[in-house]
């Protein structure tokens, strides 16, 4: 544990979040956020990423994803082979 008076402790506040829902049978979500606030001399900050999946075949996954930063946004997609 870090003590409060030490240089290495700066009061930033971090809120982290995970979250995996099954929308359907072929559909699921995979939800990641990370916001922090408080720090001394720099802005709050957020990031966030989401990410779909669906089985195209039983054999075959897609997966369609956004991320979200600060000074980017990214969109992405895949298709991968399911063992």
């Amino acid at each position: 544990s870090v003590p409060l008076d030490s240089p290495v402790y700066d009061e930033r506040k971090t809120l982290l979040s995970n979250l995996f829902l099954s929308l359907s049978t072929r559909w699921t979500c995979h939800f990641q956020s990370h916001h922090g606030w408080g720090r001394k001399n720099d802005p709050s900050y957020k990031a966030a990423k989401i990410e779909l999946y669906t089985l195209i075949t039983t054999s075959w996954r897609l997966k369609v994803s956004f991320e979200h930063t600060h000074n980017n946004n990214r969109f992405g997609a895949g298709i991968s082979l399911v063992k």
